[in-house]
């Protein structure tokens, strides 16, 4: 497998355990379960009769909570960590799949605490609620009580809980582990190499057409070899969502994820709204980068081209060092901070297989501190993606004066855009650059700023109606996506080439509704050059190409 700068560079997760057969982690579950079965017997009966529960005794309830999910939570991250470092170990396998299931016996027996809290009459949740001395858990014990009318009773809670572990969880793991190992034949410069997913990915942002399109044809014909599996699994987790939302008498599939959100559904609505009236904003760069780029349609895999000519490659050591000085120039403070990071390797940047794709930051509470997961390919396109996560990472660090219950990272997702664009800032205006070096520097800059509006849009659509199609539709009259005017030859995932995109003058096209959904079977196409979307033929609808692009990959 093809190498980079970022070889060697893996997070150390002493911090939490020694290894995966550490004893403490044992004895960790131990405890905690013990923990557990005496905050039942200390705390259920006073729940249960609500009438004079206190103040005192749902604090005490609360502390020793958080000080139980705390030890929980460090098992916990330690064994997802170890997990997403590398989805083919049989012992993280083995661990992370014996700890979700001792975790969930766990929970189950303080599940009884939120439900009583539930239960509570809404005068005596009140009046708990705004008691001085619960005042660092008001937030919290406002928030759940939104849960009142989806939740439902106890044995049917921890029934859900534990049949979980092998439903919806247990397809999320096989889904990662397939795309985890994946690998991709790809001659590059005369040789051939084998690439993991997010290398073939990286390539996809080449200034190197033929081989844009190589790796996308690449690509999707290493995922068509897994397709049966992949819309299995999606279909499945679709299923599952309308199940639930059903059994919990949510309104629409999108309103479990806005009721954790704490965000207004009329708020979601007039966000895709304004977005929506705004497609022509992306059209319009779209246009441009065909014209910058001399060419007369941008075909799928030109959308993330770059424009003028890129800077390659951008060691990690570089992307260290601009990434510190951008934070500086926001505060010393930040620069010290996001200097442990890497001093301290809470960050694992290697590309290798079995790993996880894309890039996350887990914060797992206010005792630990965050660690980062990127694969970093010596693009400028990663260095903005290690600065967002070390965006996160900042407010991680910055709330841990916050008790378990207020931790948080969902409430500053702006801090880590503006972090990565302020390292852009800092590659573009330091010293004096040509323009077309000012030009290739600011493409993906821009289309990390407009792209995500717009796409965020479509994959709303997305969830929203994807559930409602697989309800209304029998197994075997599944949506067929077909290329318009043209005839279909079979097959799982069309071969990327053989689709025609929109013209420079038309940008991408975005649905009014998505059928992006797995549980749409894609033909390809012999040759159409006059067609420029998909089209559903059972429901006439309109699908961008881009809009069913990375069907597999943006899956999770």
């Amino acid at each position: 497998m093809a190498t980079n700068s970022a070889e060697g560079i893996r997070w150390d997760l002493n911090d939490l355990f020694a290894a995966p057969n550490d004893p403490r982690i044992e004895a960790t579950l131990t405890e905690c379960y013990a923990r557990a079965e005496a905050f039942e017997k200390r705390f259920r009966t006073p729940m249960e009769q609500s009438e004079t529960l206190t103040a005192t005794v749902v604090l005490h309830a609360l502390q020793e909570l958080e000080s139980l999910y705390e030890a929980l939570g460090r098992v916990g991250s330690y064994a997802g960590l170890l997990y997403a470092a590398d989805t083919a170990s049989p012992a993280y396998r083995d661990l992370e799949q014996r700890v979700e299931q001792r975790s969930t016996e766990i929970r189950n027996q303080l599940l009884f605490f939120e439900l009583h809290w539930l239960k509570c009459d809404e005068g005596i949740a009140d009046r708990l609620i705004v008691d001085p001395l619960l005042s660092n858990y008001k937030h919290y014990l406002a928030n759940l009580r939104r849960y009142r009318p989806h939740t439902l009773t106890e044995p049917e809670e921890k029934i859900i809980n534990e049949k979980d572990n092998t439903g919806r969880n247990a397809f999320g793991r096989l889904f990662s582990e397939i795309t985890s190992g994946l690998t991709f034949s790809l001659e590059k410069e005369n040789q051939k190499e084998e690439l993991n997913l997010s290398q073939i990915l990286s390539l996809l942002h080449e200034p190197d057409r033929a081989l844009r399109r190589r790796a996308m044809e690449t690509l999707y014909e290493g995922l068509s070899q897994h397709g049966q599996v992949l819309t299995f699994t999606y279909d499945t987790l679709i299923q599952d969502h309308l199940t639930m939302d059903r059994l919990r008498a949510y309104p629409h599939p999108m309103s479990q994820r806005h009721l954790f959100n704490e965000i207004d559904d009329e708020a979601v609505k007039a966000m895709m709204g304004v977005t929506e009236s705004n497609y022509g904003l992306g059209q319009d760069y779209f246009r441009l980068k065909a014209k910058l780029l001399q060419l007369p349609r941008l075909a799928l895999y030109d959308q993330y081209a770059p424009v003028g000519k890129e800077v390659r490659p951008f060691p990690y050591s570089q992307a260290q060092q601009v990434i510190l000085e951008a934070f500086e120039s926001f505060d010393p403070s930040f620069r010290q901070l996001a200097t442990e990071f890497f001093a301290k390797n809470w960050i694992d940047a290697e590309i290798r297989k079995g790993k996880r794709g894309g890039a996350f930051c887990a914060s797992p509470s206010p005792q630990l501190h965050p660690y980062i997961l990127c694969n970093y390919d010596d693009n400028l396109r990663d260095v903005m993606t290690v600065a967002h996560e070390l965006g996160h990472g900042m407010h991680g660090c910055l709330s841990r004066d916050q008790n378990y219950f207020n931790y948080d990272t969902r409430s500053q997702q702006r801090k880590p855009r503006r972090s990565s664009l302020k390292c852009w800032f800092s590659i573009t205006c330091s010293g004096s650059k040509p323009t077309h070096k000012r030009r290739s520097l600011w493409s993906p800059a821009k289309s990390k700023i407009s792209s995500p509006r717009f796409s965020a849009k479509t994959y709303s659509h997305a969830s929203k109606n994807s559930p409602s199609r697989r309800e209304r539709k029998p197994a075997s009259h599944r949506t067929r996506l077909e290329t318009s005017g043209s005839k279909p030859t079979g097959g799982t995932m069309a071969t990327p080439s053989k689709y025609r995109t929109a013209t420079a003058g038309d940008g991408p096209t975005f649905p009014t509704s998505s059928t992006r959904a797995f549980t749409a079977t894609v033909t390809s196409s012999a040759s159409s050059s006059s067609s420029r979307f998909i089209e559903c033929t059972k429901t006439k609808e309109r699908v961008s190409c881009r809009n069913i692009s990375f069907v597999f990959v943006h899956s999770r």
